[in-house]
């Protein structure tokens, strides 16, 4: 008798495990569907900036393509100026602060 109470106890704490779980995926599905999307322009490039030692990377936010790379935001900014002059380049800015891209 006791083997069965025991079985029925965890079918029922796994059943509600299991809903707690299911509702917590869901709310997050819902919640990623309400957010919106940023808006890209026609001329715009959206980048993400990484840092490795001393020296800024960008890479095109979309496919990861490389962009450019400088010691300075001076020096990444005069060669995104050369390559993509009639490009607006966009950055999150909390990827600008976290790398210190100032």
């Amino acid at each position: 008798m006791q083997v069965l109470i025991g079985v029925v106890i965890g079918f029922v704490l796994g059943w509600v495990v299991r809903e707690a779980v299911a509702l917590h995926k869901i709310n997050a599905i819902v919640k990623a569907m309400q957010e919106p999307e940023p808006v890209v322009k026609a001329n715009e490039l959206r980048v993400k900036i990484e840092k490795h030692n001393d020296i800024f990377y960008l890479y095109a936010d979309s496919d990861d393509r490389f962009i450019a790379q400088g010691a300075t935001k001076e020096e990444v900014t005069e060669i995104l100026k050369k390559r993509f002059s009639t490009i607006t380049i966009v950055a999150d800015p909390d990827n600008v602060k976290e790398v210190g891209f100032k």
